[in-house]
């Protein structure tokens, strides 16, 4: 069943259960390094090469379990997601009203694409209960050492309640380049 936004006067969904003080999250799949979300909506082209690069750099979908999170309702990219590996995630988020605006000049698109990443990330962090989240775009393609990164960033993220997150972003991440 698709999930569909409420509307914007309810209240946040609950706050995480939190560990020992920290305001981190309690962790329910303890072998998990991280999920891994893919960021879909209408192209399915671009998401078979995301899809294909994942799959073909991920050492173990035991410890980077991998989800496909569509906005909207292109049937390309439903079908490619539920078709695509026995064990790849969907979650399919539909907007039932359109984002309330702060400035009629801004991109209406922005806040459904804020819409998209709050949702999915509540799906990840608190129904499903994972610690750690990957997000990735639907047009992005992974270098060899990207699971390795993770997993060796994931005891950092865990020792500091500083960090909040690691980045693997680098514009001159190129094929020719790596």
């Amino acid at each position: 069943e698709p999930f569909h936004t409420p509307p914007q006067e309810e209240k946040r969904p609950k706050e995480r259960e939190l560990t020992d003080g920290s305001d981190k999250p309690k962790n329910a799949h303890p072998n998990v390094v991280a999920a891994v979300v893919i960021m879909a909506c209408n192209r399915p082209d671009y998401l078979v090469r995301t899809l294909q690069s994942v799959f073909a750099v991920n050492p173990s979908l035991a410890h980077f379990p991998v989800f496909v999170s569509q906005d909207g309702l292109d049937p390309g990219v439903k079908a490619l997601a539920q078709k695509f590996h026995p064990e790849l995630g969907y979650m399919q988020h539909i907007e039932t009203e359109p984002p309330k605006m702060r400035n009629k000049k801004e991109n209406i698109a922005y806040y459904r694409i804020a819409w998209h990443y709050q949702w999915a990330l509540g799906q990840l962090f608190d129904a499903k209960g994972y610690s750690r989240v990957i997000i990735l775009e639907d047009d992005m393609a992974l270098s060899p050492d990207f699971f390795s990164f993770f997993k060796a960033m994931a005891p950092l993220l865990d020792a500091d309640p500083s960090l909040w997150c690691v980045s693997s972003w680098n514009d001159n991440g190129q094929e020719r380049f790596v």
